[in-house]
């Protein structure tokens, strides 16, 4: 979310929204995502698993290709 903010800084609308489409592409496809849809919608443990399991373990070149551009862009 701060790399998403600090990004958004420097574009315009049509920019911020094509570049939270990508996001959002990339984020379902993640198995984070399943997990968490498992673990809140279906089996309601509310218990994900995620991977890495901390904000501090997170490492700065996986946010960074989180942002790179991997299918057409919106026609806005």
């Amino acid at each position: 979310t701060a790399e998403l903010f600090s990004r958004a800084k420097k574009l315009n609308l049509k920019e911020c929204l094509e570049m939270e489409f990508q996001l959002s592409q990339k984020f379902v496809y993640r198995e984070d995502f399943n997990n968490g849809v498992e673990a809140v919608l279906i089996t309601k443990t509310h218990n994900p698993k995620w991977s890495p399991d901390s904000v501090d373990k997170i490492d700065k070149n996986d946010i960074d290709e989180l942002f790179i551009d991997h299918i057409e862009k919106l026609k806005l």
